[in-house]
């Protein structure tokens, strides 16, 4: 009796031991979230904004970028303008403020700085700052980074001069 009780016991401990280990990998979160709003002039005025994080661990080849933005903006008309830190082709879906972009077609990309540039999103709101949230899931829907909300955007328009 007692030798079951030391393994139950060993096995409970052990459990914890992995339980919190897993928790701890799992609650990655994203870093220096931001957003730089650019004017482009080819082939005709428009305003890119440049959604960059730092993520600590790799990001699979089907994740899920969710970046909610808040009242008064919409992105009915968004779509990826150019990326930085991965590749692959990105699919959009829109539900209320929340813009999903689906990757495929990209391998696993590194951890670190990444950059989505995106066009078509209008801002109706006055506010002078804003914050947006950003969350990372892999294609089965399981969540790998955040959500995580940046610090004050105050929207300014950096010319591509700058």
């Amino acid at each position: 009796m007692k030798k079951t009780a030391r393994i139950l016991n060993g096995l409970a401990m052990l459990s914890l031991w992995l339980g919190t280990t897993a928790n701890s990998i799992l609650a990655a979160d994203l870093i220096g979230i931001n957003e730089i709003l650019r004017e482009i002039k080819a082939p005709g005025p428009a305003i890119i904004r440049e959604v960059s994080f730092t993520t600590e661990i790799p990001l699979p080849g089907d994740a899920r970028i969710f970046i909610t933005y808040p009242a008064g903006f919409d992105a009915a008309k968004a779509s990826v303008f150019s990326t930085s830190g991965f590749a692959g082709s990105f699919s959009k879906i829109v539900k209320g403020q929340v813009l999903i972009l689906s990757r495929s077609g990209g391998r696993t990309a590194p951890p670190g700085e990444k950059i989505v540039a995106l066009s078509g999103i209008v801002n109706k709101s006055t506010n002078a700052t804003y914050k947006i949230t950003l969350e990372i899931q892999n294609g089965v829907g399981e969540i790998l980074l955040g959500p995580t909300t940046s610090a004050r955007i105050r929207p300014s328009i950096h010319t591509a001069e700058e």
